[in-house]
């Protein structure tokens, strides 16, 4: 049994006997800023094993850190904004002025039908629609112009169907005439790049044009560094003030030598230095150029605006998931969101990316931007921000600067056999690699375990910075699988795979997310990714639904949560079968009890014999009959307890994953559309089915979310369930019924792997109170998505289940709880509890 495996069954056990609270795995601000207290113990789900690294040797330090310039100082908190529902944002600005301002905005499908114009009110402004819902009504849109604001009192610009402002756009000889002085961003002895005069007439990308404001990306290389580039996203208003996000990036796909960068950066603006501080760049790491309160840098006022959308507006648009939690201004979770930024700080991201135990980065969305959602506090806004820059710390930027268009994060469908996992096996047959890194390593990215990142903050404010943050995220997912596993250009990620089933669900949520935000125009990019999803719809519905499958909806695990696998000792004999020290558990695992696996399975090679004595004290196993020889020192063995288990949560996040999805429309064609729905159907049915009555053929509600649960009423060789011709082909043996599967889950016995005593009957089948460990931060919750899109999303038996749950006395109490914490508390339907 691997260590991960072991970590986690050992804190489950404590958690069951109440020896030991769990700690989360979160973190705010920096390396040690305040975090969210736990509300209760939490289960550890297993963590991917990470891929080992090539040795970094060690690198320069950094130069000593040059005082920043000032940056202005951040607005007066002011009093929260409340949802009301309404189509329609607030901007909140410390000074009173007429204030230029662009902001994203998510429409709900059909408020602006296809041919319809949009009208602002509370402001003068353009609407530029980036995206559009199947039937052609607007789906997102960049909001720009100017608001007259009062110091400290919210602003509230509202959109409808409507007349369009119209103009004379803004052009690049505008922007031209408005850039008098050079724009400069300096990397210490790398050189420098910058802009002036003739240079403003090539952007890299034409992002707006419009009256009230047009906008623009630019690139350039450092110096003559190979790996450094410097860039900015440009917005010129027609008040004449410019607004500025730049950046610096360390990351290609194929240049060669990929290393660390460290010393001074820089960034010139109109005559002044704006930015100024010393930082080590890991290779295929960025970070924005701002620092403190600041999110980007004007010339003209430095307006400090802060944005609240209606969050029950944004909610019903099904961009972001509808949560029935109402989150106070003073809860733990949003107080202790960041309230500034510095390059590649850690902020609210946990401090190991997949290790074990509950992490508020875990989720649809991670706890930062739901609490935008749920919570009227306006210092979420920054807070989503900051966490959005933060991503830049991770090694996930590959650039493609060879693929048309070239410098986009790098597509699947141009490297069918590359492949970012394990650089160091660059000799397997077929395997190509990426350049390998040297120098500081970026903190490890899990793709098991990742949070969406920059998707929320895209949405708030439209930056490109963010869009591109979301496709990195998620060419990075693509690329480091291992071109074998993923069916090479095809994308796909398999629940059979080291990353195990939370894997997929979130590659599968992060690639919903880099086509929701890639505008409809960018039709080579958005379909590449819309064809990478239907690989994986196509994968899925060829083996469990064009196939006779397990009726229950429980896809093929990566491995049996109840195996245990280790290797013999000298002086065995054909009955009595001594193992090495640390075989059954090891330290810390509770081996005191003698004969906890009798009428298990000790599997030696082909043979198996039944379990009928183990001394815990000598880790001895005596067997009836004895095999036909006595095994040798050093034969590997494992025990078996006949049930496949797997890990339920993990299958509630696909579900959740698959009706995220939906709700985002991802534009399959009807032959893949027709497939999703029949998949999403039939995977649903792993939630739904673990909210059933009392009735002895169903699986009891009050006991919905064990740690594992049996999903099969059979072992697989080594463990390994894709090693079984039962589970690929879909001839299993399967249970007769989910009263089956409660009672091998509730049977009594301890399943090989687990310490005493993880799966004792609950109680009475009988109504009641729900009896998992209702905590924000346990299955109990985790299961909520889940069974929430199935009942928005009007799958069969869903409703009935939901109303199960919420019918318990206990039930009010668990979502109250849920209040503070949210990322679990998904609605049903638009804030429904």
């Amino acid at each position: 049994m691997n260590d991960p495996r072991r970590r986690d069954i050992l804190r489950f056990s404590a958690l069951l006997s109440g020896l030991t609270p769990l700690a989360g795995c979160g973190g705010g601000g920096g390396d040690s800023a305040p975090v969210a207290p736990v509300a209760g113990p939490t289960p550890a789900p297993p963590p991917q094993q990470p891929a080992p690294a090539p040795p970094a040797p060690t690198p320069p330090a950094p130069p000593a850190p040059t005082p920043p310039a000032p940056s202005p100082p951040a607005s007066p908190a002011p009093p929260p904004v409340a949802s009301s529902g309404a189509r329609q944002f607030s901007l909140l600005s410390g000074v009173t002025a007429t204030a230029p301002f662009c902001v994203g905005f998510a429409l709900k499908q059909g408020d602006i039908p296809s041919g319809s114009g949009i009208a602002v009110t509370g402001a003068t402004a353009q609407v530029t629609v980036k995206n559009t819902w199947p039937d052609g009504s607007a789906k997102f849109a960049l909001v720009a112009g100017t608001a007259s604001l009062t110091a400290g009192v919210a602003a509230t610009v509202a959109l409808a169907a409507g007349t369009s402002s119209t103009g004379t756009a803004l052009t690049l000889a505008d922007l031209q005439a408005a850039m008098t002085q050079p724009v400069t961003v300096t990397c210490g002895s790398f050189g420098s790049a910058s802009w002036s005069g003739a240079d403003w007439a090539f952007p890299f990308e034409t992002w707006v044009v419009g009256h009230r404001m047009s906008s623009w990306v630019y690139r350039k290389p450092v110096g003559s560094d190979a790996h450094l580039v410097a860039w900015l996203e440009v917005r010129l208003f027609s008040t004449g003030e410019v607004e500025m996000l730049p950046w610096v990036e360390n990351g290609f796909l194929a240049v060669a030598g990929p290393a660390n960068r460290s010393g001074s950066f820089t960034f010139l603006l109109n005559g002044s230095t704006r930015f100024n501080a010393a930082f080590d760049l890991p290779n295929h790491s960025r970070t924005p150029l701002v620092n403190g309160a600041t999110v980007s840098h004007w010339i003209g006022t430095p307006y400090d605006l802060l944005v609240k959308h209606d969050g029950e507006y944004l909610q019903t648009t099904g961009l972001v998931p509808a949560y029935f939690a109402r989150t106070p201004a003073t809860a733990a979770s949003v107080l202790g969101l960041p309230t500034s930024f510095s390059p590649l700080q850690r902020g609210s991201y946990p401090v190991g990316m997949g290790a074990g135990g509950y992490s508020n980065s875990i989720g649809l969305l991670p706890e930062w931007d739901a609490v935008h959602l749920t919570s009227p506090a306006t210092a979420t806004y920054k807070g989503v921000l900051f966490q959005a820059f933060s991503a830049g710390r991770y090694g996930i930027h590959y650039r493609d600067e060879t693929a048309t268009p070239a410098h986009r994060p790098a597509l699947i469908k141009n490297y069918p056999a590359l492949t970012i996992k394990e650089p160091s096996n660059s000799t397997h047959a077929g395997w190509t690699v990426p350049p390998q890194t040297s120098g500081t390593q970026a903190p490890g990215w899990a793709t098991s375990h990742h949070p969406s990142v920059g998707y929320l903050a895209y949405l708030l404010t439209g930056w490109t910075f963010h869009r591109d943050t979301v496709q990195f995220a998620s060419s990075y997912n693509s690329l480091f699988e291992a071109y074998p596993v993923r069916n090479g250009s095809e994308g796909v990620w398999k629940s059979t795979s080291a990353g195990a089933t939370r894997h997929v669900a979130w590659c599968l949520r992060t690639l919903a997310q880099a086509i929701a935000v890639t505008p409809d125009s960018d039709i080579h990019y958005r379909s590449a990714l819309i064809a990478q999803y239907q690989n994986n719809v196509n994968y899925y519905h060829a083996r469990y639904i064009a196939q006779p499958h397990n009726p229950f909806g429980f896809v093929t695990p990566y491995s049996d949560y109840s195996n245990i696998a280790g290797s013999i000792a000298a002086g065995a004999t054909s009955t009595v079968i001594p193992c090495n020290p640390g075989q059954l558990g090891g330290a810390g695992f509770d081996i005191t009890r003698d004969d906890q696996y009798v009428g298990h399975k000790l599997y030696i090679g082909s043979e198996s014999r039944t379990i009928t004595r183990y001394v815990t004290a000598t880790e001895t196993i005596t067997v009836s009959p004895g095999f036909s020889v006595a095994p040798a020192a050093g034969t590997g063995f494992s025990i078996k307890d006949e049930v496949c288990f797997d890990a339920p949560w993990m299958s509630d996040f696909f579900i959740a994953a698959l009706g995220y999805s939906k709700d985002l429309a991802i534009g399959f064609d009807a032959n893949t559309s027709t497939k999703f729905e029949s998949f999403y159907a039939w995977k649903a049915k792993s939630v739904i089915g673990r909210m059933g009555s009392s009735a002895a053929t169903e699986f009891l509600y009050r006991d919905y979310a064990p740690y594992a649960l049996a999903v099969a009423p059979f072992d697989s060789p080594n463990g390994i369930p894709s090693n079984s011709g039962g589970w690929n082909t879909g001839s299993g043996p399967w249970f007769a019924d989910w009263g089956a599967i409660y009672a091998a889950t509730f049977g009594g016995r301890t399943p090989p792997g687990s310490s005493y005593p993880a799966y004792a009957s609950p109680g009475p089948r009988v109504d009641g109170d729900l009896r998992p460990f209702m905590s924000p931060e346990f299955p109990a919750a985790e299961a909520l998505p889940a069974i929430a899109y199935a009942v928005k999303h009007g799958l069969p038996g869903a409703d009935a289940a939901y109303a199960r749950l919420s019918s318990a006395a206990n039930w009010n109490e668990f979502v109250l709880r849920v209040d503070a914490q949210p990322v679990w508390g998904v609605a049903s339907g638009v804030f429904r509890r």
